[in-house]
């Protein structure tokens, strides 16, 4: 149990010797806080005492506490012109950093996703959720913004998968279609994605590291002509339908991991890795990285996919995978 425990004066922490070796310590730049680690003996001993207060708090409490604080990651603009931070080394490949082109509907392609049923089936039709008023008008402004892009359309589908909304970590809210009928009645593909540690192994010699992220992946990809209808969502708005690979469905990232490593097939666990969105490129000197950066650019470019200028992150010392 953690608890602090307040007095009339403003905080006051509680400890003993045996407990307060276990305080954590506070990040740099934070207040100074004691907090101590108390059993329930002494929890119950403290909770007698008249001077002492005691306040409970919840970690959705904390999360929003916390996004109101000021940070030190001033994240860019999305709408930023990517000539203006781009290396010029790099200015032949502007395209790939363009987030114009990867709102346009991709052409169907051998790589589009298809929806394999078990035998005897059929994709569910379940009920609608409810919604809050703010997840109401995020709902309007997501159909809105895809009838726009041509990547959803209107359905006369006999199945429908609910949706719903998830809070996303640095605040507002994700919207999500509720596939877990349909993927329980679907063939799931076994094509394999990669394992973290031998990516690792690979880039343990490396000393320069560049990350790409490539824009909404899986909606670089279209679904199957003709079975559409099977990823049918309906809202208080009325029933659509994907015509692009959306998020949920449980063989999409078996198959952009395909699509990307075909893309990338004769570079990957040479100077680049591939896990689904992220890329790592890896080189042993900055000379040899930039011809590795552009070979990366030059087919992300011919199989139609963009990078988020915003998540790039160029000539590393270290990355996160």
């Amino acid at each position: 149990m953690e608890d602090k425990v307040t007095g009339t004066h403003g905080p006051r922490p509680v400890s003993s010797p045996s407990t307060e070796e276990m305080a954590p310590k506070s990040p740099q730049g934070a207040l100074h806080l004691n907090i101590a680690r108390i059993g329930a003996a002494p929890f119950i001993s403290l909770s007698k005492k008249p001077e002492n207060e005691f306040f409970s708090v919840s970690l959705y409490d904390l999360d929003k506490s916390l996004r109101v604080l000021p940070s030190d990651d001033h994240r860019m603009d999305k709408n930023v012109d990517p000539a203006t931070v781009l290396p010029a080394q790099y200015h032949d490949y502007l395209d790939v950093f363009s987030r114009k082109d990867s709102n346009v509907l991709p052409p169907y392609r051998s790589y589009d996703h298809t929806i394999k049923l078990l035998p005897d089936t059929t994709p569910p039709s379940e009920c609608l959720y409810g919604m809050s008023r703010d997840e109401q008008e995020e709902l309007r402004k997501y159909l809105k913004e895809n009838l726009e892009k041509g990547f959803i359309r209107a359905s006369q589908s006999p199945a429908a998968s609910p949706v719903l909304f998830v809070k996303k970590p640095g605040g507002g809210l994700r919207f999500c279609v509720d596939y877990r009928g349909l993927n329980a009645i679907t063939v799931k593909s076994r094509y394999p994605l990669p394992l973290i540690k031998e990516t690792l192994n690979r880039l343990s010699k490396a000393v320069i590291y560049t990350k790409l992220d490539i824009i909404a992946a899986f909606n670089r990809l279209r679904i199957a002509k003709g079975e559409e209808w099977m990823t049918a969502f309906f809202t208080r708005m009325g029933l659509f339908e994907y015509l692009v690979l959306p998020f949920g469905l449980c063989n999409g990232p078996s198959s952009f991991q395909a699509f990307i490593n075909d893309t990338l097939r004769d570079y990957l666990d040479i100077f680049c890795t591939a896990y689904m969105d992220d890329i790592l490129i890896y080189s042993n000197s900055l000379g040899e990285h930039n011809i590795h950066v552009k070979m990366v650019l030059e087919r992300l470019c011919k199989a139609g996919l963009q990078v988020d200028i915003t998540n790039a992150n160029s000539t590393l010392q270290r990355s996160r995978i």
